[in-house]
């Protein structure tokens, strides 16, 4: 008798439903294969989600982007989301608190960012030409930015920077501390301090920032409404408020079935987990995890967390501008990135024009400053709207201090600061993600990062601790692993149909 095997119900299961887990669930079903997509919050989105107090749509973790010029609008139009994604003019400002200094940035690229640097800093002329130089063949030394790079194999290969952290690089240029503050500040995106972060990690982060940063006109939330369209036309099976609680008959390291936290079964191909490390390290099978593997996961140290306070511009200022200023306590980031000095930090301010449900223009003001989980360690086993009056009283304390510490840099905007919410760590533990850090794992020199095939043999990692942390770094995980689970043949057609023959 002959005996026919059950199809799977998808040939692709999708754990994570953040950018990542987003964007391989497009590439597999643009390719023709059959996606479900599991998300255990009651929405997609993970981080890019926004949220709307008083009517006024505000953003969760997603307020820029670079690579709009290198690389994002391939990506884009593979994913079919080309038009729903329209970028804004958006400059820059890195505040010293400590020398009550402010350095303005030009929107037009590198080059102007260096020539501007080095008219500020004359006599370090020269070290600043170094290290932009460095930053420039770094990023255009690695091909997982070209979604039409021949050979995956060459995607991967280690440059000299890989062994030399930033301060290293710092170190040897002899540059002044106020200087390599500057020239560092975009550790504030990826987490990671100078002392530890790998010089290629920062530089190709760095890079894309320095270039061209901007805003996207309606946040995170356009990703999502493209996603959720683009899912509806393919028919990518989304399935919201559940995720895998059990995987099931392991047979020689791989796994088809699993039965999820809703009771119900899954049966798929290949599995791919857009997780923090120690969540998949919950969901695999503790059979298949060697003592190597776990504590490898468990070496893992997080990168820093943000409190982070929502408000409308009210009245609103006359000649406002879209913009970030980069708020420092020190000139020293590794004192404000490194665990145990609560004394010192750094601070993100993010001014941007929003439209309320009701069609009316309104500027708004959100300001995320670096902490780390001690802070709120003593409502650790708690949840949110279920913490006593000493929280609350915590919070307000913050929103005091960060307000006054906004209006050092802005000083236009004492007293038209509407706060509409605020969020510590712990909110987006509850919320977003599994240690309401910033950008999960820290980055450092010599880690190897959960990237690729999982113990279970036909189960991937992909997303923001996989290659670089960020919204980019995450959709280009997706788009590596992606090459390599379809093949060759297969990823060639799709970009040649979405992007046109070379």
């Amino acid at each position: 008798m002959k005996i026919t095997k059950k199809k799977p119900d998808s040939e692709f299961l999708i754990v994570g439903g953040g950018i990542s887990g987003m964007a391989m669930a497009l590439l597999l079903a643009a390719a023709g294969r059959s996606v479900t997509l599991l998300e255990k919050s009651a929405v997609v989105g993970g981080c890019m989600q926004r949220f709307v107090r008083d009517g006024i749509p505000l953003d969760t973790g997603f307020h820029f982007t670079g690579g709009f010029n290198h690389g994002l609008p391939e990506m884009l139009a593979v994913l079919g989301l080309h038009d729903d994604i329209r970028e804004e003019e958006f400059r820059t400002h890195i505040f010293l608190a400590d020398r009550l200094k402010k350095v303005s940035f030009s929107t037009a690229g590198v080059k102007d960012v260096c020539d501007h640097l080095c008219s500020l800093y004359q006599d370090e002329a020269a070290a600043i030409q170094e290290y932009y130089t460095v930053e420039r063949r770094i990023f255009d030394s690695t091909p997982i930015f070209k979604l039409r790079e021949k050979s995956l194999s060459e995607m991967f290969y280690l440059m000299d920077e890989d062994f030399i952290t930033l301060d290293d690089f710092f170190n040897k240029e002899n540059i002044s501390q106020e200087l390599r503050t500057i020239l560092g500040a975009v550790a504030m995106c990826h987490g990671t301090p100078p002392c530890e972060v790998p010089l290629t990690t920062h530089c190709r982060i760095s890079f894309g920032l320095t270039d061209h940063i901007s805003r996207v006109c309606g946040g995170g939330g356009s990703f999502i409404s493209g996603f959720q369209r683009e899912a509806g036309r393919m028919g990518i099976n989304v399935r919201t408020g559940v995720t895998i609680a059990e995987c099931l008959d392991i047979d020689d390291s791989v796994c088809h079935r699993v039965r999820l936290t809703d009771g119900s079964e899954l049966s798929f191909v290949s599995c791919v987990m857009s997780l923090h490390p120690m969540e998949m390290l919950k969901i695999l099978p503790a059979s298949m995890i060697s003592p190597h593997f776990r504590s490898r996961i468990s070496s893992f140290e997080e990168s820093c967390g943000f409190f982070s306070l929502y408000a409308e511009i009210t009245p609103p200022l006359p000649d406002f501008r879209q913009e970030l200023t980069s708020w420092l306590s020190v000139c020293d980031l590794n004192k404000i990135l490194k665990p145990g000095n609560s004394t010192e930090s750094g601070m993100g301010i993010v001014l941007a024009h929003e439209t309320t449900d009701d069609g009316r223009p309104c500027q708004t003001l959100t300001a995320f400053e670096s902490m780390f989980p001690d802070e709120t360690a003593r409502w650790d086993k708690t949840s949110t709207n279920r913490r006593d009056e000493g929280y609350a009283e915590y919070k307000a304390r913050r929103i005091e201090t960060m307000k006054a510490k906004v209006t050092q840099a802005y000083p236009e905007l004492r007293n038209k600061l509407r706060v509409m919410e605020s969020a510590s760590m712990l909110t987006f533990r509850d919320y977003l993600s599994t240690s309401g850090s910033g950008y999960g794992i820290r980055q450092k020199i010599g880690q190897h990062n959960l990237f690729g095939r999982l113990p279970v043999n036909n189960f991937y990692a992909v997303g923001q601790n996989a290659i670089l942390p960020g919204m980019l770094g995450s959709m280009v995980s997706s788009f590596v692993i992606f090459r390599r689970l379809i093949g060759e043949n297969s990823y060639w057609r799709l970009i040649e149909q979405r992007l046109g023959k070379l």
